[in-house]
């Protein structure tokens, strides 16, 4: 982002959202789409999200199949929230057995 790379920070964020969701139990080579409901099901982001995961979807369909780039702010959006999935789905469960006992 840095480098006004806004495109590409986009892309690489949903490829990591993809692979959160194969981590976590979902099939390959599935689309975008699939591994969104997936992780939905699994309950591993807030229901409000939804709607931001709507548009990570198309913003990542434009970046792979048009020429228009993506918007910072756009792309600040989709940072934002893969940085909230990753410390949901990765750090949190960790801090929280490591800090309560069980």
């Amino acid at each position: 982002m840095s480098n006004n790379c806004y495109t590409a920070a986009s892309m690489l964020c949903r490829k990591i959202i993809m692979n959160t969701a194969v981590s976590e139990g979902a099939k390959t080579n599935l689309n975008f789409f699939t591994y969104v409901d997936y992780l939905k099901g699994k309950n591993l982001f807030h229901p409000k999200c939804e709607s931001l995961l709507s548009t990570i979807k198309d913003k990542g369909n434009e970046a792979n199949h048009e020429i228009e780039d993506v918007t910072k702010n756009d792309a600040k959006n989709v940072l934002l929230f893969t940085y909230y999935l990753l410390l949901y789905v990765y750090e949190i469960p960790g801090k929280i057995n490591a800090e309560i006992p069980g």
